[in-house]
């Protein structure tokens, strides 16, 4: 297979926490988490909503599908077409009995029992279809909740809670769309459970659906040349992070997520330098010193040796060990071809003052304070800049 060609005119640079990201084909700002020590369940964690899935995720075995999470869903045709307009909200009569024994009554609100109805069939289906595709081809993936689980089909207490609650569930579907949308890319390289259907020229899927569980083929059209089955620049999707100077068997190609245009985001350290120059086939996985050059710059817009030393610190892994003139000493002889280690070297930590007379001259809280704060600030402003990012992608059809 030909190693790909990544177009670094279309990537980015950011470091975040002193760690030094990079993406071949995202220019969007973002908001890269800690990577996490374990696999944990994303969607235990309270007020759940579909924001919280429009940055890139760190890939892990059962979770790799949350890249594929359409930023800009179109809900206006077959099938996302009955969660196109705002559902009417009536008023119900709702009896309970209270503390005295007594039946009581109270108006409460809820959308009308047709909406119900077309909502819970959609659902139906969509959560079929990926059930069914995972099954056939023997796909990982853990499911996410239903729209359903956030009570579109309840009785709420006031027209607020109501209109809300309706609000988050029909943005949900936008996280199962996602979901299939990792299966059947999946799928297209995956040899399926049993005898393939190939009855029509359709994607094998699409024949199995059909013929097997009888899915109209109005409705799978409209699945087919949906946003679900759309992988270009202009489905733009969540994105994933991961290092690829790990090895890990179960994770898929990174041409994979390239040729879908899933916004790929990897960390750039020592260990991928050292990568690369023991073996030449992986240069095409180093970023440009333009890149890196752009990302450091704007970090130190104000030199700061405390995060200067930081990004050196992630950058070579020495975990918590300071930063000084010994260290820096060393690392000139060691890794001096390094363009990272020269920039910030010579640039931010080569000052009048060294690091040794910024030891005697300020105590430790005070640069761990100073530390803190910067990174607070550039914190904030990374995720008001992520944010602008992701709400300038807007739910296609929704009234």
């Amino acid at each position: 297979m030909a190693l790909p060609s990544f177009d670094y005119s279309n990537g980015n640079a950011v470091v975040q926490n002193g760690i030094i990201y990079y993406s071949p084909n995202c220019t969007r700002p973002v908001v890269i988490s800690p990577r996490p020590v374990y696999s944990l369940d994303p969607f235990r964690q309270p007020r759940l909503n579909v924001s919280m899935f429009k940055q890139p995720i760190w890939w892990s075995h059962g979770w790799a599908w949350l890249s594929f999470v359409p930023l800009s869903p179109s809900f206006v045709f077959t099938p996302f077409e009955p969660l196109c307009a705002m559902p009417r909200i009536e008023e119900v009569e709702f009896s309970f009995e209270g503390q005295s024994g007594e039946i009581q009554s109270e108006t409460r609100f809820r959308m009308n029992e047709y909406d119900i109805e077309r909502w819970a069939m959609e659902e139906k289906r969509i959560v079929k279809v990926a059930r069914e595709i995972q099954l056939r081809y023997g796909i990982p993936g853990s499911l996410p909740p239903k729209p359903s689980s956030f009570h579109y089909d309840r009785a709420h207490k006031t027209h607020r809670v109501a209109k809300r609650m309706i609000c988050l569930s029909r943005e949900w579907f936008a996280i199962w769309m996602g979901h299939i949308s990792y299966f059947i890319a999946k799928s297209a390289s995956l040899v399926p459970n049993g005898k393939r259907d190939d009855s029509s020229p359709a994607p094998d899927w699409y024949n199995y659906l059909c013929n097997e569980h009888n899915f109209s083929k109005t409705w799978l059209d409209g699945l087919l040349f949906s946003a679900v089955c759309t992988f270009d620049l202009a489905t733009p999707r969540a994105g994933i992070v991961f290092q690829w100077s790990d090895e890990n068997r179960y994770r898929e190609p990174i041409d994979w997520f390239y040729r879908h245009h899933i916004p790929l985001w990897f960390v750039w350290s020592s260990k991928e330098e050292e990568a690369i120059s023991n073996d030449p086939s992986l240069a095409y996985l180093r970023p440009p010193n333009e890149l890196i050059q752009k990302a450091l710059t704007m970090l130190f817009t104000v030199p700061d040796l405390p995060l200067a030393g930081l990004v050196l610190q992630q950058f070579y892994r020495l975990g918590n060990d300071p930063i000084n003139n010994k260290t820096i000493e060393f690392l000139s002889l060691q890794h001096a071809p390094s363009f990272v280690f020269q920039l910030v070297v010579n640039k931010y930590l080569g000052q009048d003052e060294s690091l040794e007379w910024i030891r005697l001259k300020r105590t430790q809280e005070d640069i761990d304070a100073n530390l803190t704060a910067l990174k607070v600030s550039q914190e904030n402003q990374r995720q008001a800049a992520a944010q602008d990012s992701t709400m300038s992608f807007s739910y296609h059809g929704l009234q």
